[in-house]
């Protein structure tokens, strides 16, 4: 009985070096073609599941991090989304941390890691993790804190991923005072605020500035004013802008 499972373990240590074997000889195919590109449904769920972990372990080894969160997710390996994200976190790679947690749906880790980027004065990282996190409370903050400081995109960034309209149209007035009109138009359009982005519009055509002043008409939705650039204006084909 002893001499069977010596001869089991390592028919099974054979085999195993065999897989890695293999495994050696198709991952570089893997690599240079692209996931999207392979046909992998000759091999079993097991065998595909080792194969595709073993590729997204040389991604990483090859610093393609995003790749491999991407088979590491596909393959629902949270364990190796989660040592993934940690790797980063140590590095001080936060964003490709907060990616990592958010895939592996770790909400105490995505927290602790959007509460240093905020404290540290990482703002895009922290953004980031809070919209991940879906913490509205939070969010406001975050917004309310770059709105104070002008920055004007993150806020915009922010307030339209909780939806807060009344926030949006502020950062829209504030960007539009300091004469930011694309900014504050890019905020009157979050908001979905047509009197606003009609005012925009005109704002653009008293200035000459016709692609932006009929992108906002035409975000408002304002069809008088659409067909005005149509019967007035020469819209170029190449560039499809106007003269």
């Amino acid at each position: 009985m002893e001499e069977l499972k010596k001869d089991i373990s390592k028919i099974m240590e054979d085999r195993s070096k065999e897989d890695d074997n293999q495994f050696r000889q198709i991952i570089p195919i893997l690599i240079k073609k692209g996931l999207d590109n392979l046909d992998l449904s000759m091999f079993n769920e097991s065998m595909k599941t080792k194969l595709l972990t073993a590729a997204g372990d040389e991604y990483l080894k090859r610093g393609s991090t995003q790749e491999a969160l991407k088979i590491f997710k596909l393959i629902k390996n949270n364990r190796k989304l989660v040592e993934t994200g940690d790797a980063n976190f140590r590095r001080g790679l936060y964003s490709l941390a907060i990616e990592a947690y958010a895939l592996a749906g770790d909400k105490e880790r995505l927290e602790k890691s959007a509460e240093k980027c905020l404290n540290d004065g990482h703002i895009i990282e922290a953004i980031k993790g809070f919209i991940a996190l879906n913490d509205p409370e939070k969010l406001n903050k975050i917004g309310d804190y770059c709105l104070n400081r002008q920055n004007f995109e993150f806020a915009i960034e922010v307030f339209s991923a909780i939806n807060n309209q009344e926030k949006l149209i502020k950062t829209g007035d504030m960007a539009n005072g300091q004469n930011q009109l694309k900014v504050a138009l890019k905020a009157y359009s979050a908001a979905k605020n047509q009197t606003k982005l009609n005012m925009m519009g005109d704002e653009f055509l008293k200035r000459g500035i016709l692609n932006e002043s009929l992108l906002a008409y035409k975000t408002a939705d304002n069809q008088i004013m659409i067909k005005f650039f149509k019967k007035n204006f020469k819209e170029k084909d190449s560039k499809k802008d106007y003269i």
